[in-house]
This record gives structure tokens, sequence and C-alpha cells, in this order.
């Protein structure tokens, strides 16, 4: 099943220049509001300061092709780092606020990164990091710093030393590396280039237009309004990849404005929408069963919300019929992909109905497979198989990590996903399993390898294997099976603690500490997870 009968020609021009276009057009709309204060910046502000921040960090130094990371929660001087590093050739790295030290010393050495730009509230876990293992050359803060230069400094540069022309190859240039965990392992950069990145916004515009056309030919209408009517809410965290494209990208290029607000707080999220009069809202399945299940919800005019869009975790069809319902919204989509194909894969083409379970239809451009699972060949509709992908929205590899790459896309430029699905005789896609390993806690990967390897270094544990189980708010919990070593005795409150201390909360053992006598394994020494899931499953039927 593929989605390039006809040639699709991609736009092959820089990230910063396909996003800010807009700028030239919409000029005092604005473009950015911060939730909290009401602080507006319009799209001519908003251009100025990417301006102004690239010639900033070129006076400091910043080149082509220097890695430049951002740790901070979610604020509108987000946006404008990311698209001022994006403008001069340079190569953002995005990372977590939840992250440890250890976590945050991984990705700096692993990336490379050269500068990093740091929320005040987090220079204190930066100057904890191990310096011998990174190469940071200078820290700009955003908010107040008496030792380092800050964004707001920045901001205020004249303007003069951005290069007058850089020159950025937008199919071969990085503009983001992303740490994904892939199908399996520790977390790795997802190189995406700027080609990538507005080839995924491109297939949007092109879903659209093929639908307008098909609704125009039956004498309908496409069911969107002006873009300068709607407002999108900027909840989810903009280090993710799916918000970094859908809000900081795709948003500001079709011209509608982003209102951001640090993180999720269930007040101040419904006053937001209530307020800015919110018309779309990208979320993740955890918020989807906030606003199903919460007393909150009733209590606040939600009545702008026009369209949600659910993605980086399934979500499932009870929560969405009952948020369809309680908010009266006209649509509510899901589409399916990773951060190794820019977020995107498949979706849902607008104002046409999907079919109860369908994760979408394959984005215009691209070609999506099903695979037998030993030999790899082709199968037809409704045979079960693993999802290839390939395409411009399919990354360039991870960084520095070509074993991992040829693994994971083949020499034909298909990218093994590890998901499990099919396709009908309509040519929608359904995921029903995945092969992978990745537990999607909160919609946030923990993978399995990364807490296998620190629970094993525990003196008093043998063996160790980590799965996720089933949970209905959070979409799955961590729970790891334990073997102790002769003569040891641990409780499981034990094993707990001696976790939480080496990594995110997200990635804490809330499903639990099992002791078994041994970890089910194959011929060649892999972990049978699905053994233990099964096993997980029987016991919970138990209950």
């Amino acid at each position: 099943m593929a989605s390039k009968e006809t040639p699709v020609e991609f736009p092959k021009v820089p990230l910063a220049d396909f996003v800010l276009q807009a700028a030239d057009l919409l000029d005092s709309f604005p473009a950015l509001i911060d939730g909290r204060t009401g602080l507006t910046w319009s799209y001519t502000e908003l251009k100025g300061y990417v301006r102004r921040i690239a010639s900033g960090l070129a006076r400091q130094g910043v080149r082509r092709g220097d890695v430049v990371a951002i740790y901070s929660g979610n604020c509108i001087e987000y946006v404008a780092l990311f698209h001022a590093i994006s403008s001069l050739g340079a190569i953002t790295t995005t990372i977590s606020p939840a992250f440890t030290t250890d976590e945050l010393t991984y990705q700096l050495e692993d990336s490379g990164a050269k500068y990093i730009l740091v929320q005040s509230y987090f220079l204190q876990r930066l100057k904890k990091v191990e310096k011998s293992k990174i190469i940071i050359k200078k820290v700009f803060v955003i908010g107040e710093s008496d030792e380092h230069t800050t964004v707001g400094e920045l901001m205020q540069d004249d303007g003069l030393a951005l290069p007058p022309h850089v020159p950025i190859d937008p199919e071969k240039d990085v503009v983001a590396i992303l740490y994904s965990s892939g199908t399996t392992g520790l977390p790795k950069g997802c190189m995406l280039t700027h080609y990538n990145v507005t080839s995924l916004m491109f297939c949007y515009k092109l879903n659209n237009d093929n639908v307008a056309a098909e609704l125009e030919a039956r004498g309908e209408e496409l069911p969107f309004v002006n873009p300068l009517d709607e407002a999108t809410l900027g909840i989810l965290p903009f280090y993710h990849s799916y918000a970094m494209i859908v809000l900081m990208c795709l948003t500001l290029a079709i011209g509608i404005k982003l209102v951001v607000l640090p993180k999720f707080k269930p007040v101040s999220f419904l006053e937001a929408i209530e307020k800015y009069k919110i018309t779309y809202l990208p979320l993740v399945p955890p918020l989807m069963v906030f606003l199903a299940k919460s007393p909150l919800v009733s209590r606040y005019d939600l009545s702008s919300v026009r369209q949600i869009g659910s993605g980086a975790a399934p979500l499932s069809k009870d929560i969405e019929m009952a948020v369809k319902e309680r908010l009266g919204v006209e649509r509510l989509t899901q589409g399916y992909g990773m951060t190794e194909t820019t977020t995107g894969a498949l979706a849902p083409p607008p104002g046409i109905d999907r079919p109860p379970g369908a994760a979408g239809k394959v984005l215009a451009g691209n070609e999506v497979t099903v695979r037998d699972l030993d030999d790899g060949r082709i199968l037809g509709e409704n045979q079960e198989g693993e999802l290839w992908i390939r395409g411009p929205i399919v990354m360039s590899g991870y960084w520095n990590k070509s074993k991992q790459t040829a693994e994971t896309i083949d020499k034909e430029g298909w990218l093994h996903t590890g998901d499990i699905g099919y396709f009908d005789k309509d040519g929608w896609f359904f995921i029903v399993d995945r092969i992978k390993e990745l537990i999607k806690y909160n919609a946030l990967q923990v993978a399995p390898a990364e807490l296998e390897a620190i629970l094993i270094t525990h003196p008093g544990i043998s063996d160790v294997a980590v799965i996720g189980i089933p949970d209905e708010s959070a979409g799955e919990l961590p729970k790891a099976y334990v073997v102790l070593r002769p003569g040891t005795k641990l409780e499981a409150s034990n094993i707990s603690s001696f976790l939480s201390s080496k990594v995110a909360p997200y990635k804490q053992l809330r499903g639990g500490v099992e002791f078994i006598d041994e970890i089910p394994r194959n011929a060649t020494g892999k972990i049978l997870r699905r053994v233990l899931k099964q096993q997980s499953k029987s016991h919970q039927s138990r209950l």
C-alpha cells in the first residue's frame, strides 16, 4: 500500500524560511501568546527576534553544523530560539526538563553539544553535570543570570552579525537531533533534516488540498475556517518531537496563533482554553482521559474547541467517544508516526469519516507497506505484518550510530517500524500490536533496556527484565521482574528506591516489582517479554 501514485515535488528550503514566510503576510497578527501573562508577539516581532537571536548566537561563535542544546520548559522564547538556531544552519537537540543529571550528561555527551540554552530554573542541575564528559563552550540562560549571557540580551542584538547567506542544504543538513529509543535499546539521536520537517508539513497541506478537491467535486465545503480565527494551545512539551513539529513549526507556518503554557496544570489548562478561545487542541491520551473524566471540565466554557488531535500513543475508542460527546467537538483525529518518521506517516484526511480504530491513510508522497515478519515479503489487505515506511519524512539516521541506523533503515530506504498492523480495501491502516520493546507512559518513551542496565548494577540482583503493563490513565506502567542473587533478601521498595534517584520520574517502576526464579529467554538469550506480559495479564485476571 502506498501514497505515491503521482510524483510529489516537496519544497527544498531551509526550515526557518518555510515557517516564517507567513510573517510577511500576517504582519501584526498574533503569533505567540504567553498563556500566563498574556504577553503577545506578532509575526513581525517573532521574525525580528529570530533574526536578533541568530545574530547574537553567531556573535558568540555558533556556526553551521554546531549542535546547540535547549534545556527548558515551554515558553515563547523556546520557539524563537529553535528557529534562530536553524536559520544559522546549526542543529538543535532538545532535552527533557525531567531528566536527572545522569540522563542530561548522557545526551550532552552523545550529541556533542557545544552550546546550551538553559532555563534559569535548571541551571543548578546543569552545574552538576560531569564536565569531563561534555564539550559545552558557552551557556546561555533563559531568564535572569549574573554569570551567563541571557536570552534577553540576545534579543537586544542589533542583528548585524547574522551571516548574509548561510549555505544550508535542506536535504542533507540536520536541523534537529531528537532522542528516541527507536525500536529497542538506549536513547539514540534521530537526525531530522530541514527537508524532513518541511516535507511533513507539506504532506498535511497536500492531504488538505486533495480532500478539498474531492469535496468540491461533490459540491461540499472543506470543514475549515480562516486560520486567523484559529488558536492552538501549546501544552505539550516542546522538547518532544510531536510538539516541536506540530506546534513550533506547522501551526506558525499556516498562520495559527499559538498560546503557550509551561506545563499541564488542570485549572490553568482549562482557563486558557476558555480565555483564549482555543479552537484546536493537540493532545496525548492522558490529557484525553482528563477531558473525558475530570469533574473540573464541566466548570469551563470549552465550546470554542472544534478539533482535537491525539498523538504519541494509542487512544482507546471509549475515551475518544467520551471526549467528542462531552465537548461536542466537530472532529477528533488520531494519527501514527514516530520520531524516526518526523512524527508522521499515517493521518486521517480532513472531512472524511475515519473507521473506528483506524490510524489513518498514508501521507501524500510517502509509502507504507505491510511486511511478513519472517521473510519480509509484501502482504495484501487485511493481512497483519510489520509496517515499513519510505519517503521524505524518514530521518537521515541515528546520530553517530551507523550500525543502529542500518538495523532500522534498509538499503532500499525502508524504515522498519517494529509495529504490527494491516490496511483495509479503502487504504485505512490499523495498528494492532508492536514488536518493539518501548513502554509508553503518559505518551513518553521508556526503554526497558535503559532501566535494566541500571537495575542489574544492584549488588543483590542477578537478572532483571522490564515490561509495560496496561493502565487506563497512563497507557502503560513500567514493571520490573527481578531475580535475586542467592542469599539476598530485598523488598520491592528497595528496588524502586534504587532506581528512583537515577532516572526521570516518568521512568519509575509504577507498575511494581515482582520477584521470580528465572527470566524467560530464547535460545540466543533475548528476553521473552511477551511471556512476561502474558504472565502479568493472567495474574491481573485472577485478582
